[in-house]
């Protein structure tokens, strides 16, 4: 039975006379022992150190990388939403990618949303950086080159990279039962009732936000759309790419020919035979799996002592020269992860319980899709913090997207060099960008250990 809007509303209301009536306690993000008294709203980013100014913000110039300090023949480059690459030749038979990761900011589908984030080019490539010598120390090989001979700008985001064939799946690691969008595990599991995942089962009676019994993958594709899929279907995508991709073929048959097989029955196969072939590929799926999920549970064991919890993440990987497989691309940065306070998540915790419970006090008959838009969620310390102010003014954001659409389709349209062009007005204000840009240095501090190194002159 479908909630009435008097009730729905009644309900929202006694949750949040009950919110308001609780203690408030202003503790910083990086607090890491809240009051046992204490019941708040989910810290505002507001609240994290104030490193940056809103004059240093209005006055801030990116150290960009000047392509003439490329040191080898430059063959192509390509600009993504993030990030514009170099390919060049710094010798005979051998190719490097330059990525230079920029200042500016996309969500919600929309490139260039915030035109520049100051230093968040460069706090996503430190952080990257951080985790790449972690998964190299734990037995696994990166796309970076780090004796490669080449001199940059310190104070540019430059990373040098191998070139590899990408797999065409996005590998995305999940600890907890959470998330916003239609296709996240926590709308999947309240809203449309699912349980039965195809690779994995949820158990019914779960919490928002609770953390499973273990840390999952839930492979997305990457289409226009990203849609989820399971093994089979990933299996299926792989395939499809190698039919289409003679070169990605070539290192996916390197891969499948190192493959260490244990189970007797798939020995002495043919990647000749396209039975025999998808069993192979399915076989390197479990290895990247175990891998993928190996690096989340050191990674989230590396934080335990940190006020923050990595929630989840989306790993990219690819195939070297030689068929190894390896993590690519950003690595566990507050873009491609969700890192949450762990104050902020106990709080939310306790508020939804509170809200459940008045659902059932006053015997409103809410459906758990009306229950679910009802329930609070923590203080993000990634890219959600954007998004969330835009969800806070929803009829503003509305309008904003419907006088800019062109603009919007436009700059979603790929091309290999790649040229924003500017909206009518800006959505979110220096004030926004502030707090973003602080938010950002906050949490490469808490990963790290490390401040970065503000280059204001």
């Amino acid at each position: 039975m479908q909630v009435s809007g008097a009730l729905f509303r009644r309900l929202q209301s006694l949750a949040n006379n009950f919110v308001s009536k609780q203690p408030q306690n202003p503790a910083l993000i990086g607090s890491e022992k809240p009051s046992r008294n204490s019941m708040s709203f989910s810290p505002d980013i507001t609240q994290v150190p104030v490193k940056l100014t809103l004059q240093d913000v209005q006055t801030y110039r990116s150290s960009k990388f000047n392509p003439s300090e490329l040191q080898g023949e430059l063959t192509k480059t390509y600009e993504g939403k993030v990030r514009k690459n170099y390919f060049i030749r710094p010798e005979e038979g051998k190719i490097l990618i330059i990525s230079e990761a920029s200042d500016r900011t996309s969500a919600f589908d929309i490139p260039n949303l915030i035109p520049q984030v100051p230093y968040k080019g460069k706090v996503l490539d430190t952080i990257s950086k951080h985790w790449a010598a972690r998964i190299e120390g734990w037995g696994y090989k990166t796309d970076l080159v780090k004796d490669h001979g080449l001199n940059f700008n310190p104070h540019a985001a430059i990373t040098v990279r191998e070139p590899l064939e990408t797999l065409p799946i996005e590998f995305v690691v999940r600890r907890y039962l959470t998330g916003t969008t239609d296709t996240s595990l926590s709308s999947r599991y309240f809203k449309d009732g699912e349980r039965d995942y195809g690779d994995f089962k949820l158990k019914d009676g779960l919490e928002l936000h609770s953390r499973l019994d273990r840390t999952i993958l839930t492979p997305t594709t990457k289409e226009k759309e990203d849609r989820n899929v399971n093994k089979a279907e990933a299996v299926d995508f792989i395939l499809k790419k190698a039919k289409e991709d003679e070169q990605f073929n070539q290192a996916l048959n390197k891969a499948l020919s190192t493959l260490r097989i244990t189970d007797e029955n798939l020995k002495d196969l043919s990647l000749e035979n396209p039975d025999h072939k998808k069993l192979l590929v399915t076989s390197l799926y479990e290895k990247i799996e175990k891998m993928v999920i190996d690096v989340f549970n050191r990674a989230e064991g590396e934080l335990k002592g940190s006020a923050v919890l990595l929630i989840d993440t989306k790993f990219e990987l690819g195939l070297d020269k030689d068929g190894e497989v390896c993590f690519m691309d950003e690595l566990l940065t507050p873009d491609s992860s969700r890192y949450w306070s762990k104050q902020s998540l106990e709080e939310a915790r306790k508020l939804n319980q509170a809200i459940v419970r008045q659902n059932q006090r006053f015997n409103i008959p809410a459906t758990a899709k009306d229950l679910f838009s009802m329930l609070k969620f923590p203080s993000s310390v990634d890219k959600d913090l954007m998004r969330n102010i835009a969800r806070a003014k929803p009829e503003e954001f509305s309008a904003w997207k419907a006088e800019n659409q062109d603009i919007i389709n436009q700059n979603k349209t790929k091309t290999a060099e790649k040229v924003y062009q500017p909206y009518k007005s800006q959505f979110f204000t220096d004030a926004d960008v502030q707090k973003l840009a602080n938010g950002y240095l906050h949490i490469l501090k808490i990963i790290t250990g490390k401040d970065l190194n503000l280059n204001k002159e």
